[in-house]
């Protein structure tokens, strides 16, 4: 599955509130323009609140919720395909639309700090048939009501040196992802999604920021697992398993094979589906 996973900030002297509120109510109608090529789109917000007690699960060393974040929105946009993307890309940096969109996000974005990234997308287990993963699609049309709101972890990592992405990617979907078998029962849904070179060509490329063109080798990530909760208690319930020390332990031996754990991230979000 091909998507997009962009990385926003809020504009200096904007409180979270007031950000998440403007996305939700406002720039988010924009993403009507491309209704026909997209197949969903979410946007991730990091919350506070959730977490209680000592149910943590925590291999970076970085506390849990929204301390340490680097972002205040990622935004996900699934793709039909390459096609889809070429051209959501043209209509994107058609002038008009492009006017629209600066001057949106300029009013509550930091733009220099937005980066994009092209990604592939594999769900649930490799070998496991299970209907808790077949997850969900074609949200494009609905609105961020409560019913449309989920809580999700988002972990961002990054792969062992002298490990090619190749074979970060073969050992985690072949070898790490059955580990979920301890916390399935809390799970409503698990997905990773790995950088990929981006299909389009540079001259399309919609790039807010100005910087360098966002690749495989200089992305923010070599994987960002997101796992889908039905409420906070799943969520309490999931962290406090991962904190046994048998479980934790069986996690951090096989984290040591391929992840730099001083560089996971981990963080509670809320996820609002579609538009308004």
């Amino acid at each position: 599955m091909l998507k997009m996973v962009v990385m926003i900030c809020r504009k200096p002297g904007t409180t979270p509130s007031s950000f998440r509120d403007y996305y939700e109510t406002s720039h988010s109608k924009l993403m009507k323009h491309f209704a026909d090529c997209i197949g969903d789109y979410r946007r991730s917000y990091p919350v506070a609140g959730i977490i209680k007690g000592d149910a943590m699960y925590n291999p970076g060393g970085v506390a849990l919720g929204v301390q340490g974040q680097t972002f205040d929105c990622i935004t996900e946009v699934w793709l039909k395909d390459e096609r889809a993307l070429k051209t959501l890309y043209s209509r994107m940096a058609a002038p008009d639309l492009a006017r629209i969109f600066l001057e949106d996000t300029l009013y509550f974005t930091d733009r220099s700090r937005t980066r994009f990234v092209i990604c592939e997308e594999e769900r649930g287990v490799r070998g496991l048939a299970s209907p808790m993963f077949a997850g969900t699609a074609g949200n494009h049309g609905s609105n961020c009501e409560q019913q449309n709101r989920k809580i999700k972890l988002i972990a961002t990592m990054k792969r062992k040196e002298g490990i090619s992405l190749a074979e970060f990617r073969e050992y985690y979907e072949n070898s790490h992802t059955r580990l979920t078998h301890h916390v399935a029962e809390f799970m409503a849904d698990y997905r990773r999604s790995y950088p990929r070179p981006n299909p389009a060509a540079p001259s399309s490329v919609y790039n807010p920021s100005g910087a360098d063109l966002i690749t495989p080798d200089n992305a923010p990530f070599d994987c960002m697992t997101e796992i889908w909760l039905e409420n906070a208690d799943a969520v309490q319930g999931l962290l406090a398993v991962m904190a046994r020390a048998d479980v934790a332990a069986e996690f951090a031996a096989d984290e040591e094979r391929f992840v730099e754990r001083s560089q996971t991230r981990l963080i509670v979000c809320e996820e609002c589906r579609g538009w308004q």
